[in-house]
């Protein structure tokens, strides 16, 4: 785990074992929110990205977003809205990690935990012991995500473990390109490079304008050129994204090939400061959000 996500995870257990269980829910949320972003939040009736963020984690109950949650699942659902769009093959399901599973799998492999984030592990046999791998999968498989802060899409995931085909660009790891959208429309799209290793970030719109200095969590990275690919792109993230308010689509662009990564119900949920605060009510002005049935 990055010194970033260990942060994350402890302020996750502070909150949820210190905060939350001595104040009322509401204010509980935005003592939180206020602690990240440097606003008073209205949860009520939000504004800004971050605040709707909030506001749909707390409050919209859509089946369909359990669904695309889960990443098995996910897949028909990508495979109907965008058939276009390439996905890892899933090299192995279960339950159990066991030497045996590793034997027969590839020397480099993508494995996730399926019921939460920041459950994955990029795995290279020839620098990860099948038993480091095999303690963290069991760490992954006890943890219940939605205790952590109330992500309730899944609950209802399969707890088990997914293994993936490593996706490569240029013999390293691929740049992840989130697409934020609301009402089925591209509004920001983030450039995450080095998840793993200095992680950076910058954010452009649908057109591939760069927003100069603006981030979300993390410090900028390096102006890149427009990549191959990057008008597809933006059409399968909203084809995906068509039947949701706000949904993040998670998207690899490779050699003109858009490969799915996942869709994220609550990027952050709504916990990673969006900077400046005017971009993030700019961005929420542009969300519609419809009453939960």
């Amino acid at each position: 785990m990055g010194a970033a996500a260990e942060k994350k995870s402890l302020m996750r257990e502070f909150y949820k074992h210190c905060v939350a269980p001595v104040l009322p829910e509401t204010l509980a949320w935005k003592l939180r929110f206020y602690s990240k972003h440097d606003y008073w939040p209205d949860l009520t009736h939000p504004r800004s990205l971050m605040e709707k963020i909030v506001w749909l984690l707390r409050h919209d109950r859509a089946p369909l977003r359990a669904l695309v949650a889960d990443r098995c699942k996910v897949r028909d659902f990508v495979a109907q809205r965008a058939p276009e769009c390439k996905m890892p093959a899933h090299l192995w399901v279960g339950k159990e990690f066991t030497r045996e599973v590793w034997d027969k799998l590839p020397a480099k492999f993508v494995i996730k935990g399926n019921h939460g984030s920041q459950m994955s592990h990029i795995v290279d046999k020839s620098k990860d012991s099948f038993e480091t791998v095999k303690a963290e999968t069991v760490q992954w498989l006890n943890t219940n995500y939605e205790d952590l802060l109330g992500e309730w899409v899944y609950a209802s995931a399969d707890r088990v473990l997914v293994v993936e085909e490593k996706l490569e660009l240029n013999a390293i790891i691929p740049p992840d390109w989130k697409f934020i959208c609301g009402n089925g429309r591209v509004l920001i799209v983030q450039l995450d490079i080095g998840r793993f290793v200095n992680h950076v970030r910058n954010l452009y719109d649908r057109d591939f304008k760069l927003y100069e200095g603006a981030t979300i969590a993390f410090p900028l990275g390096p102006k890149v050129e427009k990549p191959q690919g990057w008008d597809k792109a933006v059409a399968i993230a909203e084809k995906l994204a068509a039947p949701f308010d706000l949904i993040r689509v998670d998207l690899y662009l490779i050699d003109g090939e858009i490969y799915f990564g996942e869709l994220t119900n609550y990027p952050g949920a709504g916990w990673d400061a969006l900077k400046p605060t005017e971009l993030d009510f700019e961005l929420g002005s542009k969300i519609k959000l419809h009453a939960p049935s």
